[in-house]
């Protein structure tokens, strides 16, 4: 449906592309709509929903790419999240992850390899370490720190890949009444470790649940994927651990640097919880001794 016109001008102003102008002209921005039409239901398929629309060639202004908004209402996976819910809510979200490893195409996504996971420690490094802490690159090198970073790196590399999310958390889920859940924030998606996603979720920064309830649902998850990887239940919940670790580590980096270099101070808040997840698995691993040595002389729990 196209607006009114109040001006002929403005059809000139939309063929140029001068989208400013045409407001002016008409008083508010243009817009047009369509009639939604099935199409190979591949969307459906998938468990993505995907809407095609039939516009009338002489609807559109200027032959191009446009964008489409789309609404999947106003209730994130956080804002919902109870003892009630949590079940309902993650089951759905597992089978989510699922879906996305075994038929999202991974076609020319980057992999989440060693020198990916090397600059996104960076970032813990920089921005809490030296920003946050004000703990100099001296005093870090003196620690075997990196050593033990390096231990982790190909640890994870050695992990089975399909495709990541890689944002995978409660702010990034909308709950919806079909095909929940919506997810947003793909665009960082990669091939990456097959644990990546069910971590981010499972250990997510804004909320923490029971152990219990993690890991039984992380098992429900494993045996899911069982039939297309080979592992025990033991060296799955490593994966798990190892690179939730590794996430995390790269989250407390982000969250110090939204506050020190974007004024977003309520991160900060969310660093001990996440650091609370680093501390329990540093305990479980002894090929991670060199990081936990590092954290306790650089007094990394005392400092938050």
């Amino acid at each position: 449906e196209q607006n009114d016109k109040p001006d002929q001008g403005y059809e000139n102003s939309l063929i140029s592309g001068n989208f400013s102008d045409a407001k002016e002209l008409l008083g508010k921005p243009y817009s047009f709509c369509g009639k939604v039409v099935y199409g190979q239901q591949l969307g459906t398929q998938l468990g993505v929903p995907t809407a095609n629309l039939w516009l009338p060639k002489n609807k559109l202004p200027i032959a191009g790419v446009y964008i489409v908004s789309v609404d999947l209402g106003d209730k994130k996976y956080l804002d919902v999240l109870n003892d009630d819910t949590v079940y309902c809510l993650y089951t759905d979200a597992i089978d989510t992850i699922c879906k996305m490893q075994k038929e999202a195409s991974t076609e020319n996504l980057k992999t989440f390899d060693i020198e990916e996971q090397r600059l996104e420690l960076g970032i813990f490094r920089k921005w809490f370490l030296n920003e946050h802490l004000k703990i100099n690159d001296e005093t870090i090198n003196k620690t075997k720190f990196d050593q033990g970073l390096e231990v982790l790196q190909n640890k994870i590399d050695s992990i089975p890949k399909s495709f990541v999310h890689r944002d995978f958390h409660s702010r990034n889920l909308m709950m919806t009444q079909k095909n929940n859940p919506g997810v947003l924030d793909h665009q960082d998606a990669v091939v990456g470790p097959i644990t990546y996603d069910i971590v981010s979720l499972l250990k997510d920064c804004y909320i923490t649940w029971d152990e219990k309830l993690t890991l039984d649902m992380l098992h429900s998850f494993s045996n899911k994927i069982k039939d297309v990887y080979n592992f025990s239940s033991e060296e799955f919940v490593e994966w798990y651990d190892i690179t939730g670790l590794q996430r995390h580590l790269k989250a407390i980096g982000i969250f110090s640097r939204l506050n020190h270099r974007d004024n977003k101070t309520s991160y900060l808040s969310d660093i001990p919880r996440t650091f609370a997840y680093v501390e329990k698995v540093l305990e479980k691993y002894p090929y991670l001794t060199n990081i936990k040595s590092a954290c306790h002389e650089l007094e990394i729990k005392n400092l938050l």
